[in-house]
């Protein structure tokens, strides 16, 4: 399993790369978090939970966005 990139420009080790780090965990997307959290609710910051609602989703996308962390030049 692969390092988490983002983590990586950080001192010391690496967590793995894994979805539940990059949307709940990550240090270095801390702030689309917390906008991420404003959004939905912080009892609904679970996987499950935002899946199940459209709303949530669009929250989750807007996420994603925010981090820039699926950029073009990410997808080679």
């Amino acid at each position: 399993m692969e390092s988490c990139q983002a983590c990586q420009e950080g001192a010391g080790a690496a967590p793995a790369e894994m979805v539940t780090h990059f949307i709940f965990q990550c240090g270095a997307y801390t702030i689309q978090r917390h906008a991420l959290v404003r959004a939905i609710g912080r009892e609904n910051l679970d996987l499950k939970k935002i899946m199940l609602d459209s709303r949530r989703m669009i929250a989750m996308t807007t996420y994603i966005d925010k981090t820039g962390r699926f950029n073009n030049e990410d997808m080679v």
